[in-house]
Order: C-alpha cells, then structure tokens, then sequence
C-alpha cells in the first residue's frame, strides 16, 4: 500500500468559485481487495492536511466515496481535525447504487451541521449520481465531463444540460462544469446556465502552494475571473482566447 504522488494531491482551481479541487483518486496505487476504502481515507485526509496552505477565503474540495463517508471512524477523524470545516467541499463518487440513502443521509448530517458541503462527482455520467442528486439534495452538481465536451455536437446533450440545470434549481445547488478544455467548452456551458467550470482551459494541476496563492491573488477583488495558470496567461490572453476560440499561450 503506497501513494504515487508527492507530499500533496494535485489540485486546480474552479472558474469563479474560489475553490480548489484536490485529487485525491490520483494519488492511489494498485490497491489489493478491500483496500480501496482504505487508500481513499488516508489520501483524503492528507488532502485535508493541506488546507491550511490555501489562501483564507478558498474552499478546499475532495473526493470521498459513500462506503467511507459511512465509517464513524473517520467522520469522526474529520469534525474532531480542528480545521475551518465550512472551508471543505466533500465531492461524493461512486457509480454504484447506495444501498439505504437514509443511513447515507443521517451520516452526511453531522458534517453539515458544521459546515462542510457536498458536491455530487460526474453528474450525467449514470444513474447513480442522478440519483445521488435526487435523494442527498447537494450543494453542488458536477455535470460529467463527457457531458461538457459534446455539447456542440447536438441538441440532445444541450436538452440533457438544460434538465440538469432545473434540476440544481429545484434541489438549491449550483452547477460546475467539468473538463473545460477549449473557449468554446467554457462559453456553451454558460449560455444554459452553467454556474462555475473546471479543466485545463482555466488552470493545469499544480501541487505547488504557492501556485495556489497566484490563483488566488488573480482572483480577488475580479468576481468571475479566469485564474492565472503556472506559466502564466493574463486575464487579456483568456480574454482575447474567447472571443477568437483558441486556448490562450500557458494553457495549452
């Protein structure tokens, strides 16, 4: 049992969020039976170690499957950890069915309670997190990225993003889409009411701290403004990227 990543998982920002994602289901390695559960505990809370590294003002989300949000032990690990936990967005995965959403819900209680809040991963991607939408009324929906990526390609996909949209409304969630990679990725998304996006068009991973605190610095006080990636496009040259459709020099 092993990590493959360095001291902390990879993280980027969300577009107009101040939120940074940390990627937890990156750091894991070839995990024998029973062990995922296990891996997925130690990488979040190694995560969560490092928030106190993020600017004041940015929330930290990680991923956790609903198989570890129901261990005691670790909920309990989670509110005793000291930390600002209205600071934590917790993106539940898992393509499986829950087996009792009312047992999930009364674990997720607690969590809440101080503050944390939840996100619902790959939104779109099956029936699963549609009906984690359904029955856990989160924060926040993730709509896949495969979902993002095809939306110039039919309306269909741009009906099914609209539906989903309504749907965050009903349940009082905002909407993040996943995996911008291209201009044209970022602005169709919005124009059916998108809230927020992530991918490689705003920002590349970094496990760098003080990558974060660039992010960041570029972002206060311009509400909606593209972060800064390491390397360095300005707020022009993702300006400029809209309007032509090309990904701007230090995004590509």
């Amino acid at each position: 049992m092993g990590l493959s990543t360095g001291d902390w998982p990879a993280s980027r920002p969300w577009r107009g969020s101040g939120t940074v994602a940390a990627r937890t289901s990156g750091s894991l390695t070839r995990a024998r039976p029973g062990q995922t559960c296990e891996l997925d505990e130690l990488t979040f809370l190694q995560a969560l170690a490092g928030l106190p590294l993020i600017p004041e003002g940015v929330h930290l989300s990680v991923n956790a499957s609903p198989a570890l949000l129901m261990k005691p032990a670790f909920r309990e690990d989670v509110l005793t950890s000291g930390l600002p936990l209205d600071r934590i967005v917790i993106e539940i995965t898992e393509h499986a069915r829950v087996p009792s959403y009312t047992d999930l819900h009364d674990a997720l209680e607690p969590l809440r309670e101080r503050g944390i809040r939840f996100a619902i991963d790959d939104t779109g991607a099956g029936y699963a997190s549609l009906s984690h939408v359904l029955e856990l009324h989160p924060d926040i929906i993730k709509l896949d990225r495969a979902l993002i990526n095809s939306l110039e390609q039919g309306r269909a996909r741009r009906s099914l993003v609209t539906a989903l949209v309504l749907l965050a409304l009903d349940v009082g969630a905002s909407v993040t889409g996943e995996g911008v990679e291209t201009a044209g990725q970022l602005e169709a998304p919005t124009t059916l009411g998108v809230d927020q996006a992530q991918g490689y068009f705003l920002a590349r991973p970094s496990t760098d701290p003080d990558t974060w605190q660039s992010w960041w610095a570029h972002q206060r006080g311009q509400p909606m403004a593209f972060p800064i990636a390491p390397g360095g496009a300005t707020r022009r040259q993702l300006d400029d990227g809209l309007r032509s459709g090309s990904t701007p020099r230090g995004l590509n």
